[in-house]
């Protein structure tokens, strides 16, 4: 253990398994070895199945990516819909495209949202594309602005 993370737990919970097997042989138990090995294979290749039909923790966080046109007050609206739909903003990043000044022209700015709900981002994303200067919402896996 590291400071608030935990690393090499799995394998130390299979040395300890490996032993425990290896303790039933050795007492004459082979077929409660057999059955644990069949429970340890149930459970590594069950969980990922059951973890993805699990519903999500309101904490687990979520990306949007929402493209708006600069100076029409779009982003103030997005954070405001983002809170009334039960979501909170747990960091943001802002990226502007284009030459300093393109704020009074209009210009496109990207902003990078990582939600935290129990609501659908899918329905927060689409709430979000109705405002008025937002031009495009992405959810999920998005694009970093900073390496564009």
């Amino acid at each position: 253990m590291r400071r608030d993370s935990v690393r090499g737990l799995t394998t130390a919970a299979i040395v300890w398994l490996t032993a425990a097997m290896g303790m039933a042989c050795g007492a004459g138990l082979p077929v409660l070895a057999l059955a644990v090995t069949a429970g340890h294979f149930l459970v590594v290749l069950g969980f990922p199945y059951v973890a993805e039909r699990l519903p999500r923790s309101r904490w687990t966080p979520s990306h949007l990516q929402v493209s708006y046109r600069d100076g029409k007050e779009a982003l103030r609206d997005v954070l405001v819909r983002c809170t009334q739909q039960s979501f909170t903003i747990g960091s943001l990043d802002v990226q502007r495209s284009g030459a300093p000044g393109l704020a009074e022209q209009g210009g496109i700015a990207t902003v990078v949202l990582e939600v935290r709900g129990v609501g659908s981002v899918a329905k927060l994303a689409a709430k979000l594309a109705e405002i008025d200067g937002v031009v495009s919402v992405r959810a999920g896996e998005v694009d970093d602005p900073a390496e564009q």
